[in-house]
């Protein structure tokens, strides 16, 4: 058997034997194209194997080698039927094993992305890797990264679809977002639905858009972790596209992918409430949307003994405000006025049985219906001002070119960024309960309106919009950049601190840095300087008779010399064979 040993005495080249080698349990490679595998298999009939594999010896089987990289030529050389392969044979620890099979395995051409998912988890639950450790050392992104990692939350019937190249990794990115319930549903309706198949990636973001959940609009605190324990707050639950800028990057609002924690979440908000309300209030009228089901809600209803009204049959929210009466919107969670049908029967209202039924409620429907119409011509009147007046362009510059705010402006700025999640905040400023300024927002704010109080809605505004663990550097990122600069204004001192302490290990990391990239230089110019060296200490100037290459050559492109047999290089040999 021939061998050539470098300077490097941890390198060695060697002609192994096939039964001599071991594939490692830890090659993150696991799919081999059986047509591709042929082809290279003739490939080595004719030509040999041209590019050494890698080995070193097994750390367990005595008298082995563990394929380290290579796998792929090593199964096409078994099938092609030859007894050798050339190796370089190296010591290497576990996690050097660990780290050039990963490695090798994300630089193929052909890699797909469920390979490249499951290199990342390896690495990170090697728990010596971090998703921004992955992303400098490939070269990517850390979004690229983040969603490589979500892949391997597909469901295993869509990885499969997946790699056999049913849907690409548009798709595959949007559906590793979705619970697995959706995900069945998907591969489901794509094998038996009306509509088999996946569609394209548009269609795909389409759909998928309308079920996401806007948690702008939730009704709950998006801060409680109490209405869910398990799934904890949403503002920190990955499946949060704010909360998760790294992995959701085209999503600029507050979306959460996760419909059914969503709505049990909902629903307990809505319970909670309700329980509230009629021990405060044990009188309330309770009403609901003509489709409204809950079989939770129900049971409290049920227990407090009420009924509850249901929209059309019982009331309509048509009519002239401060008409109607107060009642408690079981499924939107708020207080309401509405107006009943004059034949409703309630706890609070007494039924006249002598009252001619029909002609009653022919008269609610002729007030419904002029209610209506003073709706309707409200309606008509604002979107003329709108297309008179805002959208036109001569007089609409009186809008947005003078010089001071009115007093409508600033409650009109007040009441557009308000939210929900700003309901304790204005409890605590104005004593009033949140379900009554839900439902009286520009009253209360004009009764209650200062600048000051502008302000601080304006602040919480921006503490809101800006503020984000997840989105950190504020000199790559305008958002923290902006309120970094708002806080170096409070506290310039504290700031000071935190940046010098962290300049200091910053520095020091900088240095451990570049005396890395220098040694790593150093070792490019030694390799180098080996080639050069090799070739120079060449006691043989052997020539192959069949290629006519010599060690020379061999050096030039694989870095070190060729393996003889007889007068003939190794891969002249193994085409003879």
């Amino acid at each position: 058997m021939n061998t050539t040993k470098q300077a490097n005495d941890t390198n060695i080249f060697k002609d192994l034997k096939i039964n001599e080698l071991i594939v490692s349990s830890s090659n993150p490679r696991t799919d081999f194209e059986e047509t591709a595998l042929n082809e290279l298999a003739e490939s080595i009939k004719a030509h040999g194997v041209l590019q050494p594999i890698i080995v070193r010896t097994h750390p367990n089987v005595k008298k082995k080698y563990e394929i380290v990289c290579g796998e792929r030529r090593y199964r096409a050389s078994c099938i092609a039927g030859v007894k050798t392969i050339p190796a370089s044979i190296r010591e290497l620890n576990d996690d050097e094993v660990f780290e050039i099979q990963i490695i090798e395995n994300l630089e193929r051409k052909d890699v797909h992305p469920m390979d490249e998912a499951k290199a990342f988890r390896k690495m990170i639950d090697s728990g010596k890797y971090t998703i921004e450790d992955i992303s400098a050392k490939i070269a990517k992104n850390q979004t690229f990264v983040a969603q490589r990692l979500k892949l391997n939350d597909l469901i295993d019937e869509l990885q499969e679809e997946f790699l056999k190249g049913e849907f690409g990794v548009g798709h595959a990115v949007l559906y590793s977002r979705l619970t697995i319930e959706k995900q069945s549903d998907i591969f489901s309706d794509a094998k038996t639905g009306w509509k088999q198949g996946y569609g394209t990636l548009k269609e795909a973001k389409s759909e998928l858009e309308r079920e996401n959940e806007d948690l702008d609009n939730a009704i709950f605190d998006l801060n409680s972790d109490a209405l869910l324990p398990t799934a904890g707050a949403c503002s920190k639950c990955l499946k949060c596209s704010s909360a998760n800028t790294v992995l959701f990057p085209e999503f600029e609002g507050n979306f959460c992918f996760d419909s059914k924690c969503f709505q049990i979440k909902s629903e307990t908000e809505k319970a909670n409430r309700l329980i509230n309300v009629l021990e405060e209030n044990p009188n309330v009228i309770l009403v609901a949307s003509w489709n409204f089901k809950s079989n939770k809600l129900d049971e409290i209803i049920n227990e407090y003994g009420k009924k509850l009204l249901t929209q059309y049959d019982d009331y309509s929210t048509y009519g002239i405000e401060g008409e109607g009466v107060s009642a408690w919107h079981v499924d939107n969670a708020v207080f309401c006025e509405i107006f009943l049908k004059e034949n409703t029967k309630t706890d609070t209202i007494i039924n006249n049985p002598g009252a001619n039924q029909t002609l009653l409620l022919e008269i609610s429907k002729i007030k419904d219906r002029a209610n209506r119409a003073l709706e309707l011509d409200r309606e008509k009147i604002f979107k003329r001002t709108i297309e008179e007046l805002v959208y036109n362009e001569e007089k609409n510059s009186l809008l947005v070119t003078g010089e001071d705010l009115k007093i409508n402006e600033k409650i009109a700025i007040c009441h557009s960024l308000l939210t929900y999640g700003d309901d304790d905040w204005i409890y605590e400023e104005f004593g009033v309960d949140r379900f009554v300024f839900r439902n009286n927002r520009i009253k209360i704010i004009t009764d209650n309106f200062t600048d000051q109080f502008l302000f601080k809605v304006l602040r919480r505004h921006i503490k809101s919009n800006l503020v984000s663990l997840s989105n950190l550097d504020y000199e790559k990122n305008d958002d923290p950049k902006a309120y970094f600069n708002v806080i170096k204004d409070y506290f310039p001192d504290e700031i000071k601190i935190y940046s010098d302490e962290q300049n200091n290990i910053a520095s020091k990391r900088i240095e451990r840095s570049n005396k890395r990239i220098k040694d790593l230089e150093d070792k490019i110019k030694s390799t180098a300087e080996s080639i050069e060296t090799q070739k120079n200490l060449l006691q043989t100037n052997n020539v192959c008779t069949v290629c006519n290459r010599s060690d020379a050559d061999f050096i030039d492109e694989f870095g070190h010399p060729a393996i003889w047999k007889d007068n003939i290089c190794l891969p002249c040999s193994s085409k003879s064979k």
